[in-house]
């Protein structure tokens, strides 16, 4: 994504109100940012290996 990452993203979709599943797809495995995004709402959430 060009202009936003996916954090801003959740950030504008869970804004809105909308309930839409979101699975995050990353390559970083920091347990505080599975934190983050838990508290932001994600559904899911896959690490990337390489």
């Amino acid at each position: 994504m060009e202009e936003l990452n996916g954090i801003d993203t959740l950030r504008k979709i869970r804004k809105r109100g909308w309930k839409t599943p979101v699975i995050v797809l990353t390559h970083y495995d920091e347990q505080a940012l599975v934190l983050h995004l838990q508290e932001l709402g994600i559904s899911g959430f896959l690490q990337k290996k390489f």
